[in-house]
């Protein structure tokens, strides 16, 4: 009984959407109805409606148009609600823009409607009735071309280097053509025709499509770019662009043109022949070589005496790092961390930069001599014994005291060296207490 009763549970529900599908409505509308002519912007406003409740926001996809380009400028929805036979529905227009390519009557395929429960999965679609939009070829205007019905449509040119220059054999000269129309795609413009006279190749860029929109409203921006390269000389004619287009406003066709140019093109021996001569006033670079020949110059010799200045200040620096001022210093910090290893290193690069002929005895007498040789004794044996002898910071800081006093009586009888010699092994005459 239990399944029974669940069974036509989910029939019952099943029914119930079915039922809700069937209410849903899918209307079509255009604007304008009638009276649109080939490349004129089309709106068709796709109306999904729900009978009381919305579930969820529908989706709502676009279908293949033959003969005509299907746009969607509007990425939401705008929720609406309406009253058809004294019946209330809320629900959402779409909103497409449709460019027929080809006169006569367009009929417009079935716009699909996906509808989706309130989590947002899908339970259904419904789909519109079948429509058709008749569309006006205007006098003057070839359907077989790219047709542009606008309010407004402009062009804009420009070339690379100025035309009027005169051009040698294998010279480049690159045109920029831009035009830009009210309520048309870019896509929708003619591209720029690339053909060339005999005896110039020319190159086309791929276009560039700026389009805009605001509000609904879509402003086309196309960019076409062509480079001549001039094989032979001669006198070209490029030719005209035109951009071919229905005024919506007047009702009238009209040309968006922009003429070509004339180009004289030399060989390049002749170029070469016309050229002015040394002695000619004409020739501006001359004293722009000669200024740079100037500035060459002063910048070398800067360079000259720059170099020199810095490797002296080099030797200054390296000299000041490495004498014995500077050597002593490090001895002391050394000393005052308790590192063996680099108190050892340091002092006998220290005794390296004194005098190489030992002269009068150091002031350091009686219980300060034999202190420094028991702690020289101390130092070297915990780093050479093998009893695992330490040396402390009490010890290194003694021996800082030290050899403060014993350099500061080496300075009051004679000059120490500034710069390093080398090792002369001076620590026997300084660290031995039998020395008197």
């Amino acid at each position: 009984m239990r399944r029974l009763a669940f069974l036509l549970l989910l029939l019952a529900l099943a029914g119930r959407a079915a039922a809700q599908d069937s209410d849903v409505l899918v209307r079509v509308t255009a604007d304008p109805a009638e009276g649109a002519v080939i490349g004129q912007r089309i709106r068709l406003f796709v109306d999904v409606l729900f009978p009381h409740d919305m579930p969820h926001p529908p989706k709502v996809t676009a279908p293949e148009f033959p003969g005509a380009q299907l746009f969607r400028f509007e990425s939401q929805a705008t929720t609406m609600n309406d009253r058809l036979e004294g019946r209330s529905y809320v629900g959402q227009r779409f909103e497409f823009a449709l460019y027929p390519r080809r006169g006569g009557s367009l009929t417009l395929p079935a716009f699909v409607a996906t509808l989706l429960d309130r989590a947002g999965n899908p339970v259904g679609s419904a789909r519109s009735d079948p429509a058709s939009v008749a569309v006006a070829v205007p006098p003057g205007i070839d359907p077989s071309q790219p047709v542009v019905a606008s309010t407004d449509v402009s062009a804009e040119e420009q070339w690379t280097p100025d035309p009027a220059k005169p051009f040698v054999v294998g010279d480049a000269l690159k045109r920029s053509m831009t035009r830009t129309a009210l309520d048309v795609p870019g896509l929708a413009l003619a591209a720029l025709d690339p053909s060339a006279p005999d005896g110039v190749r020319a190159y086309a860029d791929p276009p560039e499509i700026a389009d805009s929109i605001d509000r609904g409203e879509v402003t086309g921006r196309r960019t076409d770019r062509v480079t001549y390269v001039f094989e032979r000389p001669g006198t070209y004619r490029l030719p005209d662009t035109a951009q071919i287009w229905w005024d919506l406003d007047d009702g009238t066709a009209r040309i968006a043109q922009e003429p070509g140019v004339e180009v004289v093109v030399q060989a390049a021996e002749a170029a070469a022949a016309g050229m002015p001569d040394a002695g000619d006033s004409r020739r501006p670079w001359l004293p722009i070589a000669g200024a740079v020949l100037v500035l060459l110059a002063a910048g070398a010799l800067g360079y000259r005496y720059w170099t020199a200045a810095m490797s002296w200040w080099r030797r200054r620096r390296e000299a000041r790092e490495d004498g014995e001022p500077a050597v002593f210093r490090r001895l002391r910090r050394a000393c005052r961390t308790g590192d063996a290893a680099a108190t050892c290193r340091l002092l006998h690069a220290w005794l390296s930069c004194l005098p190489a002929r030992p002269g009068p005895e150091p002031q350091v007498q009686g219980r300060g001599r034999a202190d420094l040789a028991s702690l020289y004794a101390r130092l070297q044996q915990a780093l050479f014994a093998s009893r695992g002898e330490t040396w402390t910071m009490e010890e290194g800081r003694a021996l800082a005291r030290i050899l403060i006093a014993c350099r500061r009586g080496l300075r009051s009888r004679e000059r120490i060296r500034s710069s390093t010699l080398p090792d002369l092994n001076p620590g026997p005459m300084l660290l031995d207490p039998s020395r008197r």
